[in-house]
């Protein structure tokens, strides 16, 4: 989502748009340095805490604008404060657990004053409080995410699967859409020339087999998984090279060691997304072996597109995956990649072995998700269609299509 964010706002600054980027509160300099780097001002105002305190920022700024975009369903109820319509992209997690802590509007201005708002924001996360609270919380939450989802002019889901939480909240068919992707199809592309030396960059020998896997290392990704099917495997060895951090690292070492795998597993850490062409460039194949994770309450962490697969298409690096939320909407079996069903060892080890052995499969799931990254997945693909959105909704409202005033929010 955060790479989601910073990219739109750049292209749709370079496409001729103005924007101006609302956020959360800075914790470093770093933050601050990183901001200083981005095409657009970027204004550091919002709570991580304060749902209500936000929608009243969000509202006195929009006022200026022409157009709100937003990078969840949060904000919808800001353009109904403000007078103006509101697009946003959903990746289906704001859906499926809403990121809201506080809900009240009582006391919502000064839960979010700085001095306070990291305390409260701490508590928040490590709350176990009384049952009838819990309930009162999870029911507001989702109370407010179903009435922000439903205040947005157009809503942008990252896969079928988001489509689907969107319809099962009533939002109509014209007001939202599938629109996968967000690569640079041309800069993954022309990362593989330098194949060798991205090997080398990480610890690939010449003759090895690399799997590449790229994730936040956490339950749902399935790093488990692939090291014990690593372990039950049989035939020639290859070797795993996993990119990504996360709390389960360390956890995931221990078990590389305690199945005798340390030797064949790399653990490359984050990286910054400017390295993963040359990551991908490493890798003979790659793999998304992600499932559901039930988080409790009855909700479900669910692998909702897997913009890493986009990306491995635009390395041209072949793609194994599983069967998973909404993976289905990126790959297509035998097209772009090869689907397999989640948590069976046996069944991705067979695809893998189909990948290693058939040359001609090989090269035409590569094929298929060149095509793939160039037509559906690639940047120029997706500000068109935004593009298309903006240009509509300021015909109907009587505005300037171009340049749109806009506002932007990450994640973090």
């Amino acid at each position: 989502m955060q790479t989601h964010a910073v990219e739109i706002a750049n292209r749709l600054h370079a496409a001729g748009h103005t924007l101006e980027v609302l956020t959360y509160r800075a914790r470093d300099d770093a933050a601050l340095r990183f901001d200083a780097a981005l095409a657009s001002p970027v204004r550091r105002v919002l709570s991580r805490v304060s749902f209500w305190r936000n929608i009243e920022l969000a509202a006195e700024a929009a006022r200026a604008a022409d157009l709100i975009y937003a990078s969840t369903i949060y904000f919808g109820l800001a353009g109904e404060r403000a007078g103006v319509p509101v697009v946003c992209r959903s990746a289906g997690n704001d859906l499926q657990r809403p990121w809201i802590a506080y809900p009240f509007r009582f006391g919502s201005a000064a839960l979010s004053a700085p001095w306070f708002e990291d305390r409260a924001y701490r508590w928040f996360r490590r709350r176990r409080g009384p049952e009838w609270l819990d309930r009162l919380l999870k029911q507001t939450r989702r109370d407010l995410a179903r009435a922000s989802a439903a205040a947005n002019d157009h809503v942008f889901a990252n896969s079928r699967y988001t489509a689907e939480l969107l319809a099962a909240i009533a939002i109509p068919p014209a007001r939202r859409e599938v629109l996968c992707g967000g690569v640079d199809a041309e800069a993954f592309g022309a990362a593989r020339q330098k194949r060798e030396e991205a090997r080398a960059a990480f610890g690939v020998a010449a003759g090895e087999f690399c799997v590449l896997t790229a994730c936040r290392l956490v339950p749902k990704k399935g790093i488990d998984f692939l090291l014990r099917a690593m372990a039950a495997a049989g035939g020639d060895p290859w070797t795993l090279l996993v990119a990504g951090d996360g709390p389960y690292r360390r956890d995931y070492r221990v078990l590389a060691e305690s199945l005798g795998l340390l030797d064949r597993v790399r653990f490359a850490g984050r990286l910054p997304h400017t390295a993963m062409p040359g990551c991908f460039a490493a890798a003979d194949a790659f793999v998304l072996s992600s499932h559901d994770v039930a988080v409790g309450d009855g909700a479900v962490d669910a692998e909702t597109m897997g913009r890493v697969l986009c990306e491995a298409n635009a390395a041209g690096v072949p793609v194994l995956a599983s069967r998973c939320g909404g993976v289905e909407s990126v790959v297509e079996c035998g097209v772009n990649g090869l689907l397999f069903e989640p948590r069976n060892p046996a069944a991705f080890l067979e695809a893998l072995e189909r990948l290693r052995r058939d040359g001609k499969l090989r090269r035409r799931i590569v094929e298929g998700g060149l095509e793939a990254a160039r037509t559906r997945f690639d940047w120029r693909v997706i500000v068109r269609r935004h593009q298309q959105v903006f240009e509509r909704i300021a015909a109907r409202e009587g505005t300037v299509a171009a340049p749109v005033h806009a506002l932007g929010w990450e994640r973090s």
